[in-house]
């Protein structure tokens, strides 16, 4: 199932983190599935949309699970990140998704306004993200 394999990937991904650089790395291949998951599921959001149905009643009809809360569930029985890392990463990663959506899977699109590439995309958020996360996981840093 292709949404297990990204949760899989994106799960294990998250949890060696040792440096900023890893972040970086994580971020932008967390959000390439991200991206991808967003081009194909977008029918998803439509529906929501267009028939007020719950989100927990879409995931009923499509058998789509909350990809996130899986990751999260994951790297909290890993032990790897404190409560307040774990809380941080995962409003980093539900933030960076809705950003997906709204630029790319969203009838908004607005990466398309800005003709930006997949790659210049991934690059701008993983700077925002990165810089949200990096002090709580690495302590202090003097990338800005």
């Amino acid at each position: 199932d292709r949404i297990d394999e990204s949760v899989e990937r994106a799960a294990e991904l998250l949890v060696p983190l040792s440096s900023p650089d890893d972040l970086h790395e994580v971020l932008r291949s967390v959000l390439r599935e991200v991206i991808e998951f967003a081009r194909n599921n977008d029918h998803l959001e439509r529906e929501l949309a267009a028939h007020a149905l719950t989100r927990d009643q879409v995931n009923r009809m499509y058998g789509s699970n909350d990809v996130i809360e899986i990751v999260v569930q994951r790297l909290e029985l890993s032990g790897a990140l404190s409560r307040a890392q774990l809380r941080r990463t995962e409003f980093a990663i539900r933030a960076a998704a809705a950003i997906v959506h709204r630029a790319i899977g969203s009838e908004l699109r607005f990466a398309d306004m800005m003709t930006m590439s997949d790659d210049e995309f991934i690059d701008e958020v993983t700077a925002l993200i990165s810089g949200y996360l990096e002090p709580v996981l690495f302590g202090s840093t003097d990338r800005h």
